[in-house]
């Protein structure tokens, strides 16, 4: 039982030893996750503006959603998306749900 966890120590040190630069690889700067996230709003506000043109309820039932959960899972607010445009699009896709409301 010992070499079991001994062998099992050795993996998960040559492990974090192989992975420890992966850390320095994905940090990313406060400025550029806001700008990222801007420029996924923006296409999505696109796809928005689209599904309401077009009358695709569910789609844009579930570009709303998608939305939602990319401010969930990134924990962004809204103040940090006035230093870039993507409040504009945020207002973009609110005015598309509204749309959804009322047609509901």
């Amino acid at each position: 039982m010992e070499e079991h966890n001994e062998d099992q120590k050795s993996k998960k040190a040559q492990f974090e030893e192989e992975h420890k630069e992966d850390e320095e690889v994905y940090t990313v700067s406060a400025e550029e996750r806001v700008q990222k996230v801007s420029d996924l709003l923006k296409v999505m506000a696109r796809a928005a503006e689209y599904a309401k043109n077009s009358r695709s309820w569910l789609q844009l039932v579930a570009i709303i959603r998608y939305a939602w959960n990319v401010f969930a899972f990134d924990l962004t607010n809204p103040l940090e998306l006035t230093q870039v445009d993507g409040w504009h699009y945020i207002l973009l896709i609110a005015e598309c749900s509204l749309c959804l409301v009322e047609h509901l």
